[in-house]
Order: C-alpha cells, then sequence, then structure tokens
C-alpha cells in the first residue's frame, strides 16, 4: 500500500485526496476536497524520517496553539492528526502562486515590494504577539491571491522542534536534526537559527524578512549560490553586500531597512515586526528627502529650496523616531526603554574653567553605557547639540530618538567632587531613578560606575559579567592626570587647528603623569592623526606620530576602538589603503557604533570608487552620531563626489540648518553650488568658509581661486595662487589644491606638477576630494589618472 493510499484512509471519507504538489522544505504536499464544506484544502504531511522521533502528541498541541490565529493575511491551519505515526496537518487551498513563482521573473518594483512587506509584516506582528514564531519565512510560504499576500506554515517549525525535543527528552533519541531534517530554510535562517542557539525568537523571523525584502529588491538573496553549509556559516559569520550594490536605484530609506533586518546581532535589528510595519508605513507617506512611493511606480522627491529650521526640527524629530522604532526603543515589554541619551551635566562649580570637567564625566559616562549590549546610547555630540537647541525635554527625546534622558550637574571644590543624576522618562517627565555623590575627586570612577549600573539596572539591561562587572574602570591612579585628559577632550571636541594643539598638549601632559593612560595616549593619536586636516603641518610626520601613541595605547588596552581608527586614518593618509581598511573594521568590529569610524572608513571606500559600500557606512555613521556636523558634511561631500548632486544639497542645506556657522559646510557647499554652474553663490560660500576658519587653509584659499579662475576673475585667481606660491616657500601648502587652482587657470602642466606632488606629500584633500568632479579633466589625463591610481588601488 502506497503512503498516498494511507493517508486517504487515514483522513476517511470526508476527505478525497485529488493530487500531490511539489514538495515544501518541511513537507509532502497534497491537494484534497474536503466533502463536507465543498472547499479545497492541502494535507501537509510531515517527512518520513520524522517518524519515531519527535512527539506526535506535542506536534499536535503546537499545531492547535497556531491555529488560534486568525488574521487576514496568515493562511489558518484547519485540523492535525497522523498516519503510521507521521504528523500532517491542513490548510485552506490558495489556487493562486507563490511568492516564489513571482520572483522567478525578475525582481519587483519597489513600490509591489514595501505592500508585500507591509502584508508579511502585519501577518508577523499579529502571531508575535501571540507568542508564534514563525522560524521559517521564505517565499514559498507567501501565497499570492488576487495580488494579496498570506503567510503560511506558521508555527510549524516551533511544533517540529518542541515535538523532536519532548520525544528526545522521553526516549533519549538523537533528535531530528540528527535526521537532517532542516528546521527552517539556510537561505533564510538567522545567525542564531544557523548556530542552534537555543534562545532563538522573534527576532529571528525579522531577520528572515530581510532576507526576503533584498531578494525581492535584488532578485536573489544575499549569499546566493552556496551550498547549504556554507549558507549557513555566512549567515553566522559575513556582512551581507549592501542591496544598492545589487540595484543601485534603491531609495536609501528603504535600503537601510533591509539591512537592519539583517544585522547579525539580534538587538541590533528592529526589535518588533509591529517597529517594522510602522516604519514600512513612513516609506509610503512622502517626507522631506525621502522617497515617495506613488501608485504604479516609485518617484523620488528632494526638496529643491533650503527647509526652514522649524521644518527642520519636525524632520529631525520624525527621523529620530523612526530610527528608535528601529533599534528597538518602543517594543512592547521591554521597560521604560532601552535607547538613552545623556545630555551634558551642568557645572556647578561657579567657574567656568571647570566646564571641561563637567562634559568629560558626561562623555565618560556616556561612553561606559554605550558599551552595554542592549543599551542604545545617542552619540555626545548629537545630545550637545540638540540641548543647545532650547528644546524641552520631549522634544529632545523625540530628536534623537530615545524616551530616556540621564541629566545631572556636577560641582568640583579643591579635592572633591559632588555629582548629581537623574534618569529621566520623556514622555511624561517623572523621574525613574535619582542620586547624588558627594566623594573625593580620585573616586570619580567608582561613581561613574555606580551612576552606570543603577541606569542599567533600571532599564533592566542584563549585563554581561553580572552585576558586579565594571563599566567604568579606573583609567588612571593619577586625579591629575584624569583632569588633564578631560581638558583635552574638551578641546578635541571642539575641532579647530588651535583647539586640536591644545588637545594634544594636554593629552601629553596627561601621560607625562601617567604613562599607563592608554585613553591619554589615544587622544594623542587622534589629534595628531587629524591635524592636517586642520593645519598646514607635514602629513608623514603626523602619521608616524599617531602611529606611535596609538600602538603604545593598545600595547596598554587591546579594547581601544579609538586607537584602531587612528591606525586606520594613518594608514590611509599614506595610501595603504588594505591595511587602512583592515584597521577600520577592526575599530568598527569593537564598537559597532564608534561614528567616527565609520565616517573615515567610508571616505576610504569612496576614494577607491566603492560608493555603495561607502554610503552605507557613511549612514552608519549618520545613524550612531545624526547631529554630527562633519558627519552631516562628509555625507554631502559623498553624495557629491558619486555625482548625486540634488542628495549632497539636501544635506549640505541641512547641515548648514543645523549650524550656520560651521566652515567645512561652506567649503562644501561651494563646490557643489559650482557644479551645478551657480558660481557666484559657490564664490560667495568659500569666502564665508574662510571668513568663518578665522585662519586661511591653504586648500580652502586654492578652492576659492579655483571657482574665481573658472568664474572669470582671473586677475583675484592669479592673487591667490601667488598667495600659495609664497606660503609654500615655509609651510606645507595645499598641492592638491594647488592643482585645481592651476587647472582653473588653464595651466594643465603646472596642475598635474602640483597633483605629483599632492601624492608625493600624502595631501590629505586627496584623501577626501581625490573624487570631486572638479577633478575630472585631470583625471581623464593619462598623467593625472595614473596619479590618481596610486591613491586609489588597494595596496
Amino acid at each position: 500500500m502506497t503512503f498516498r493510499d494511507q493517508l486517504q484512509i487515514t483522513l476517511g471519507d470526508n476527505y478525497t485526496l485529488e493530487r500531490e504538489l511539489g514538495g515544501g522544505g518541511m513537507s509532502r504536499v497534497f491537494v484534497a476536497e474536503e466533502a463536507p464544506l465543498g472547499r479545497r484544502v492541502v494535507v501537509k504531511v510531515l517527512p518520513a524520517e520524522t517518524e519515531g522521533v519527535m512527539s506526535v502528541q506535542r506536534f499536535k498541541r503546537e499545531i492547535q496553539l497556531a491555529a488560534r490565529l486568525h488574521h487576514p493575511h496568515i493562511v489558518p491551519v484547519l485540523t492535525a492528526g497522523e498516519v503510521d505515526g507521521v504528523a500532517y496537518y491542513t490548510m485552506p487551498f490558495v489556487s493562486d502562486e507563490t511568492l516564489r513563482s513571482r520572483l522567478a521573473l525578475g525582481p519587483m518594483s519597489f513600490a509591489e515590494t514595501v505592500r508585500i512587506l507591509r502584508e508579511v509584516t502585519s501577518a508577523l506582528a499579529y502571531a508575535h504577539k501571540h507568542g508564534i514564531v514563525h522560524r521559517d519565512i521564505k517565499p514559498e510560504n507567501v501565497l499570492l491571491s488576487g495580488g494579496v499576500a498570506s503567510v503560511t506554515d506558521f508555527g510549524v517549525a516551533k511544533a517540529v522542534d518542541a515535538a523532536a525535543n519532548e520525544k528526545e527528552a522521553s526516549a533519549n533519541t538523537a533528535g531530528l536534526t540528527s535526521y537532517g531534517v532542516a528546521l527552517g530554510t539556510p537561505a533564510y535562517m538567522s545567525p542564531e537559527q544557523a548556530s542552534a542557539d537555543p534562545n532563538v525568537d522573534h527576532r529571528a523571523d525579522i531577520y528572515a524578512l530581510g532576507v526576503l525584502a533584498y531578494e525581492m529588491i535584488a532578485g536573489t538573496p544575499p549569499f546566493s549560490g552556496r551550498s547549504p553549509q556554507q549558507l549557513l556559516a555566512a549567515h553566522v559569520t559575513e556582512a551581507p553586500e549592501p542591496v544598492s550594490v545589487r540595484r543601485p536605484d534603491v531609495p536609501p530609506a528603504l535600503e537601510m531597512l533591509v539591512m537592519r533586518c539583517l544585522e547579525k546581532n539580534p538587538d541590533d535589528r528592529p526589535q518588533t515586526a509591529d517597529d517594522v510595519v510602522h516604519m514600512l508605513d513612513a516609506l509610503t507617506t512622502p517626507t522631506g528627502g525621502s522617497t515617495a512611493f506613488v501608485a504604479g511606480g516609485v518617484a523620488w522627491r528632494r526638496p529643491s529650496v533650503l527647509v526652514p529650521a522649524a521644518v527642520l526640527l519636525v524632520l529631525l524629530a520624525f527621523s529620530g523616531f523612526l530610527y528608535g522604532r528601529s533599534r528597538g526603543v518602543w517594543s512592547r515589554g521591554a521597560g521604560p526603554g532601552r535607547r538613552i541619551a545623556v545630555l551634558p551635566f551642568t557645572n556647578l562649580s561657579g567657574d567656568k574653567t571647570n566646564e571641561y570637567f563637567s562634559d568629560g564625566i558626561t562623555q565618560e559616562i556616556n561612553d561606559a553605557l554605550g558599551k552595554v549590549p542592549g543599551l542604545r546610547v545617542s552619540a555626545q555630540g548629537s545630545a550637545a547639540t540638540v540641548q543647545s537647541k532650547g528644546l524641552d525635554l520631549p522634544q529632545i527625546a523625540k530628536t534623537l530618538g530615545v524616551d530616556v534622558v540621564l541629566t545631572g550637574s556636577v560641582q568640583r571644590s579643591g579635592d572633591r567632587v559632588r555629582i548629581a543624576a537623574q534618569l529621566v522618562n520623556a514622555s511624561d517627565g517623572f523621574s525613574l531613578w535619582t542620586n547624588k555623590y558627594d566623594r573625593e575627586i580620585k573616586d570619580v570612577f567608582a561613581v561613574q560606575d555606580e551612576i552606570a549600573k543603577a541606569i542599567v539596572s533600571e532599564l533592566r539591561v542584563t549585563l554581561v559579567g553580572g552585576p558586579q562587572a565594571k563599566l567604568v574602570a579606573v583609567a588612571t591612579e593619577s586625579p591629575e592626570a584624569h583632569a588633564l585628559y578631560l581638558q583635552g577632550l574638551y578641546f578635541w571636541n571642539r575641532r579647530t587647528s588651535q583647539t586640536i594643539r591644545q588637545s594634544i598638549s594636554f593629552f601629553e601632559q596627561a601621560i607625562a603623569k601617567d604613562s599607563s593612560y592608554a585613553a591619554a595616549w589615544v587622544g594623542v593619536a587622534l589629534g595628531t592623526v587629524v591635524l592636517p586636516d586642520y593645519a598646514d603641518v607635514s602629513q608623514e610626520d603626523a602619521v608616524r606620530q599617531s602611529g606611535i601613541a596609538a600602538r603604545r595605547a593598545l600595547a596598554l588596552d587591546s579594547t581601544q576602538a579609538s586607537a584602531y581608527a587612528a591606525i586606520g586614518l594613518g594608514e590611509a593618509r599614506l595610501w595603504h589603503n588594505a591595511p587602512a581598511e583592515a584597521a577600520f573594521r577592526k575599530a568598527i568590529a569593537l564598537d559597532s557604533n564608534y561614528a567616527t569610524a565609520h565616517q573615515w572608513y567610508a571616505s576610504l571606500l569612496a576614494r577607491e570608487g566603492r560608493f555603495a559600500l561607502a554610503l552605507t557606512e557613511m549612514k552608519r555613521a549618520y545613524e550612531a552620531d545624526p547631529l554630527s556636523l562633519i558627519i552631516n558634511s562628509n555625507l554631502a561631500r559623498l553624495h557629491s563626489a558619486a555625482r548625486d548632486i540634488a542628495s549632497a544639497q539636501t544635506v549640505i542645506r541641512r547641515t548648514i540648518g543645523l549650524d550656520s556657522n560651521f566652515a567645512v559646510a561652506h567649503e562644501i557647499a561651494g563646490g557643489i553650488l559650482l557644479q551645478q554652474g551657480k558660481n557666484d553663490e559657490a564664490i560667495a560660500e568659500m569666502r564665508r568658509c574662510l571668513a568663518l576658519f578665522g585662519a586661511r587653509p591653504s586648500y580652502v584659499v586654492a578652492f576659492l581661486g579655483h571657482a574665481l579662475a573658472v568664474s572669470g576673475h582671473r586677475a583675484e585667481a592669479n592673487e591667490l595662487l601667488n598667495e600659495l606660491l609664497a606660503r609654500a616657500q615655509h609651510e606645507a601648502v595645499s598641492q592638491g589644491g594647488l592643482a585645481l587652482l592651476h587647472l582653473g587657470l588653464g595651466d594643465r602642466e603646472h596642475a598635474l606638477e602640483s597633483l605629483r606632488l599632492a601624492v608625493q606629500r600624502y595631501d590629505s584633500i586627496l584623501l577626501v576630494d581625490s573624487r570631486d568632479i572638479r577633478y575630472d579633466p585631470l583625471r581623464a589625463d593619462p598623467k593625472g589618472a595614473e596619479l590618481f591610481a596610486r591613491t586609489e588601488a588597494v595596496h
């Protein structure tokens, strides 16, 4: 007797088997007619190898739970039973197509993708709220009837797993996985499923949703063309290629959502399917600078006028809200919140010279909380920027995408310090926790550790290492060294030629007090490696000094992500692109929320012409620190280099709206305006940049001279050229800038010579601007192309 005959006998007269369909990943599938109701159903029978290694009764109990799901986008379970010890279940027959058959026709439109994703995600959200995790989301389990998506096989993977575990526990069997039954599908498995993590939860479905979305956009899943074993390994260890590499026209907001769902760490994904639904809804609503989905296709909308400040704040608040949702801030059942902003602590010392101390304490508490897995901490720069706008607490929270805020004050007097801290629920102003500490200065690290642990406890985040784990280690036993370090940090955060030099001096003084102070060595490394961007100093000398300091820091503390970032930037400045990339990746591995590492890595990728990857990294920097002026400016620079002038203009206007006195933003704005043929406006922006700098950085003088030259103002352009040639006799002027100025004046020979010197001297302008459209005439020259290749090749 065939298995089909046995199944027909088991089903009885109520069902008549008609035919067998192609099998699913975990079942054989038959179409049958249910006689009493005159309808067709499908009968899904688990593989024969499950016989004897799973508890059919447990399987039926689990399926009964799934049968309680009633949702317009869920195909319901009707009945469950067994035939000769092999479990089966029945469901309504949907006669149209699966998403798999639709994908066989090729990638889908963005409008169709978002619509189907929303329907699938709404089904997931409903099921998750009822305690049912699918664990096998894939195109075969998404049915399309009349164009509407429904998800099938809810709870089946969990039922199989639970039934196998019960059988194994009671009979000491080997379990289903030993028999090769896939509890899930390798191409769509989350890293935690692939690594057999026993604590798999609903976020595995969100990962699979990301794979599904990726395939709908790109036409293939992220790790296609591999064996099942290779697929499982890739999900655990490899970062998927940005979907924009496969399909460059994907809207950035949609790409960001997909790549967030594909994060390896479940804590880094959107935390609930409801959150994803809200984010998908936002994609269908036109907002400033985002994609508007319209009936029948996709329309790009970018504002062409400067956004008023009030509107900007609303947009920032909305984007912060969406980002907060995507990172799990408002996830149900997560307690009072898992994303927090630490606002600058108020200096109550009555002496403004102590501002550095209160700012430094704030930064160190912020950094300590940022290292806690499961806790998302707003970048200190963004928190300070928002607070300076004079917004109230709810507005600050919405703008930063947080729902709890830490505020505090610091009062220093002699060798004692008084620190008060309060954790506030931003939506209603309710105080969740407050405490005051009156200690000796030498105990300041212990106070910070107590504050950080109290917040972690209040937010119900589990500490790795248990409650006794240190969040703030004693970085130095010398209060004097710590005070000098905090002064260095204060000046470093102000980022001008003068303040960076001051920061280096204070860090060096801290080291003189305590040569084992790793953070101070990192301060020297960072300060010296960026100094060529702010002052005309020798690139090679700066990189050498930075490298010595960074490696000394790592010898003292190998977990210093900033030290690796400094090494990466130094290597990139010397055109050592491969070791630079390795160092940036190491920094990001140690601290995935380190915005500066993402920003510098993005600049390296852009210089190599890897714009899609560069944009992904720069977006990660932006997400970590959305109000950072330098990150916003470099995001605009990246869009410009990629020839996306509309996006570049939108971002640079937003940046200037945040702070109209940020000089670098005006220099970038000038370059963008020049590309648009708005020469007079470009010249005005570059003059504004010089005025704000106070000094006259040679590269800005050269860029202004180039703009003047191409606009017909040759006399003034020649004056600026003579100024730079005179300065070159006694300082390291930007040869990359001089190349542009010569080019603007029509002197290609001298332009190529300056470009040669720029490459030879590691001019930092070529670090970030070598792909600028203004260099295209030199890049088109064979000699120029060879020079650019030296800086852009991976070696």
